[in-house]
């Protein structure tokens, strides 16, 4: 499809002012929205510091009203519980908007008068606010659940002595957790602190939820959900983060006057899509403002093109007539300072030379016809090369097929290899006869492995022990299985020949050997294992854990326990020894019951990568998968972790050898 000149100039026109108008919409927008966010940001910042700080105002000024109430001289004065009772409920009504209730306790915490009659006569529990007040502080305060009261509560207690000094008894105010939503109001203008979609949460320094507003269920019961969001923040220092299409804001609890604070922290949270809402309405704005603008630009276009367009078409008319052979057209341009009037002189010189150029063309034929001559011998030549190429080529497969012999003699060599490998590893079945449905589920990667498994049964003094270890050496493939067998024969000398069966114990004599034998005092290397190690005293049903890199998982009544390995390896150079020694490394003792199932394993599995995303497998899904499986039969286990490794896997290649033993108490 062809275009006339004038409607490609107009298009261009119309390109340039659509291109122009938003680029400059895109720069103008970019710096407006810049501007607007980092104000909404920097609002949003300073109302949640005044929260944090109201919350420090809040506790000093009940921190001051308990401490007055406690010096009331009713109290102090007088012992009549009814005397005592209607003075606090003199006190709730002047403050019944604030205070849910006043309570007097004697000395043995037996509640003598409330303003709301709760619970009267009723020894008060040790809970969280008394167990200062009884080692001698006089002014407390706590969040915990009230038992009067039955919900979370934020109590303040004092001390009330009598006019000679001495303690007389407590009294203890009572505001429920709710009032702190009034605390929290900042008044900052911003219609965001109306929303419903506004998160806030005010958590100790356990990370324990003090106060919800959407959570309410989880006060005092649970930490805030998301850890890993909370601890970025506190060790990057950030009182604001975009995450997880939220503007995350955090405050820290500074105090008020006297009063220090509790190291507290108040988190709020709110969707961007409501935070920047002000930015959509500006946008609208701009584009209303640049739509008229735009219009007028295009007309003004439209006219420009068709103005420049007029002479072209005129020159490209008589363009055509020359290209037909009509060297004598006669071309008409206005007399114009302007490029249009130079080309058309210069397409009246073309004209010109085009005459010429005709002449000229006859005489280089005959040189075309010399030339076709030369590149016909020329070719001859290629022929003759291609020639000796057929012959570099047969050289070349000839190669070919005894490198196609060499690996395979490599293979098979390999396969040999892991022969050998497999004979030096215990029976699987001698796993099962001294711990029946028990079951090992191992991977090579490269035919053999720098995963392998050791277990051995023992006597000593009359009693029998049962030795296992799972381990996980540096590489695979043939170096892997270098390692791996170093490795089986050490355990076999440290714990047959040296009659060694406590699990550290087996662990650092390893890491000494294996150092010993790889020369590591000497040169930089790295090589060594990272190893799990249980040894199991049968007779009595205790088990003691050591590992190296390497954790252990019991699974009781479905409940998983995590054993941790130490964080250094077996092996290394002198210089990491320094970094990570493992002179601190200590057998942890477990008293195994009927029903327990415990799991040693390589990373070889967490490592795999897969799935849609092409991730690793990771240790959280892999105790997913245990945790399904571990009260079901070996057989089913095997299955099961096969189908879940094949799912994952799919058709990639396996990342890396792949260790696990499953052992059935």
């Amino acid at each position: 499809m062809k275009f006339k000149i004038s409607l490609k100039l107009t298009l261009l026109c119309l390109l340039l002012v659509i291109f122009s108008s938003a680029l400059l919409f895109f720069f103008n927008n970019r710096e407006t929205q810049e501007t607007l966010k980092a104000h909404i940001i920097g609002e949003l910042t300073d109302a949640s510091d005044q929260g944090i700080e109201n919350i420090d105002r809040f506790l000093y000024e009940r921190l001051t009203d308990i401490r007055l109430v406690a010096n009331d001289p009713v109290l102090r004065t007088v012992t009549s519980s009814i005397q005592i009772d209607e003075r606090l409920r003199e006190m709730n009504q002047l403050n019944s908007d604030l205070y849910y209730s006043y309570s007097y306790f004697d000395l043995k915490r037996r509640r003598l008068a409330d303003s709301k009659g709760l619970s009267i006569g009723k020894q008060h529990s040790l809970s969280k606010y008394w167990l200062p007040l009884s080692k001698g502080k006089e002014l407390v305060m706590d969040i915990s659940k009230s038992e009067s009261v039955g919900q979370p509560v934020i109590h303040f207690a004092s001390v009330v002595k009598d006019k000679a000094g001495k303690k007389k008894g407590y009294v203890v105010a009572r505001v429920v957790i709710s009032k702190l939503y009034e605390v929290f109001a900042v008044h900052s203008g911003n219609e965001l602190w109306n929303s419903t979609e506004l998160h806030m949460d005010l958590l100790n320094n356990e990370g324990v939820l003090l106060y919800s507003n959407y959570n309410r269920q989880g006060v005092l019961k649970e930490k805030y959900e998301d850890v890993r969001l909370l601890h970025l923040m506190k060790e990057e220092g950030l009182s604001n983060l975009e995450y997880r299409g939220k503007l995350v804001l955090l405050s820290k609890e500074k105090g008020y006057q006297s009063f220090k604070g509790n190291d507290w922290t108040l988190l709020m949270s709110l969707p961007l899509e409501e935070v920047y809402k002000p930015l959509n309405k500006v946008k609208q704005r701009m584009i209303l403002v640049l739509l008229p603008i735009l219009l007028i630009s295009i007309l003004l276009a439209i006219l420009m093109s068709r103005y420049f367009s007029k002479p072209i078409i005129d020159l490209s008319n008589a363009a055509d007539l020359i290209g037909h052979g009509h060297f004598e057209t006669e071309i008409q341009v206005k007399k114009r300072s302007d490029e249009l009037y130079v080309l058309g002189d210069n397409l009246k010189r073309m004209a010109d030379n085009l005459k010429k150029r005709d002449e000229q063309h006859r005489s280089h034929r005959e040189e075309v016809q010399r030339m076709n001559h030369e590149l016909q011998e020329k070719l001859d030549q290629i022929h003759d090369h291609r020639e000796e190429i057929a012959s570099q080529n047969a050289a070349l497969e000839y190669a070919f097929d005894e490198l196609d012999k060499r690996s395979r003699q490599q293979t098979a060599s390999i396969n040999y290899a892991k022969k050998i490998q497999n004979s030096m590893l215990p029976e699987k079945k001698d796993l099962a006869k001294v711990f029946p449905g028990s079951y090992i589920y191992y991977k090579p990667r490269n035919i053999v492995s720098g995963d392998f498994y050791w277990f051995e049964k023992v006597e000593r003094e009359g009693e029998e022990y049962f030795v296992v270890a799972a381990a996980d050496c540096t590489g695979h493939g043939v170096p892997g299985a270098i390692m791996a067998m170093l490795g089986s024969n050490l355990l076999t000398n440290i714990v047959c020949y040296g009659r060694i069966l406590d699990p550290a114990e087996i662990l650092r004599r390893l890491n000494r050997d294996v150092r010993a034998e790889l020369h590591q005092d000497r040169d930089e290397s790295q090589d060594g294992m990272e190893i799990a190690v249980a040894t199991f005293h049968l007779t009595s049903g205790e088990l003691r854990f050591a590992g190296a890199g390497r954790p252990l998982y019991l699974f009781r009544n479905g409940v998983l326990q995590e054993f941790k390995g130490h964080r250094a390896h077996i092996g290394g150079s002198a210089i990491y020894q320094k970094k990570r020694p493992l002179d601190d490394l200590e057998s942890v003792s477990i008293s195994i019951e009927k029903g327990d199932v415990l799991y040693m394993f390589s990373d070889g599995f967490k490592d795999q990568i897969g799935g849609p995303k092409q991730r690793v497998f990771t240790s959280k899904r892999m105790r997913g998968v245990l945790k399904e499986l571990h009260q079901r039969s070996a057989v089913e286990q095997l299955e099961g972790l096969d189908q879940v490794y094949y799912g994952w896997k799919g058709e990639l290649v396996q990342t890396d050898d792949i260790l696990l033993m499953g052992i059935m108490i």
